[in-house]
């Protein structure tokens, strides 16, 4: 993700909600996305988060409801600040009593785990992979160089 986001964004800021009190108060007391964002580069991210500049990555962010909530402020009065909202229980925590949405405000994305293939893939392995295959569809064992690289 950082390769990716580096091709678009001269920073990425990174915050994982996962059990992280500290992170889950700065969105506690408003919803004023100039409050929040000063805040979250000042003391958590250790830099100034750029709208256009600085591209946001709100992880495990079902950990936190007022963080989902706040999307939809963001997206009203920052508009030019590219956020990322993910977590795996996303999806569950959307699903309880008392968590708000910002529908229309969120463009939804679902992921699903990469096999072996893609995995590889995204690691830059194009060579791995056509070995991998070539030897699958010869139905040739796999050289123990080869067996080793995949292994790791």
């Amino acid at each position: 993700m950082v390769a990716k986001a580096a091709a678009f964004f001269e920073n990425m800021a990174y915050f994982n909600f996962d059990g992280n009190a500290g992170l889950q108060s700065v969105f506690e007391y408003d919803f004023d996305v100039k409050r929040i964002v000063d805040e979250l580069g000042s003391i958590i991210y250790g830099d100034t988060i750029e709208p256009g500049r600085t591209l946001v990555v709100f992880d495990e962010i079902q950990d936190c409801p007022r963080a989902i909530q706040s999307l939809k402020y963001f997206c009203e009065n920052m508009p030019k600040l590219h956020i990322i909202a993910a977590g795996y229980l996303l999806g569950v925590a959307l699903r309880q009593e008392g968590v708000s949405f910002p529908v229309g405000k969120v463009d939804i994305k679902t992921l699903h785990p990469m096999d072996l293939e893609e995995f590889l893939l995204a690691l830059g392995e194009d060579g791995l992979v056509s070995d991998i295959k070539l030897h699958f569809d010869t139905n040739t064992a796999i050289p123990s160089a080869i067996h080793e690289k995949a292994l790791e």
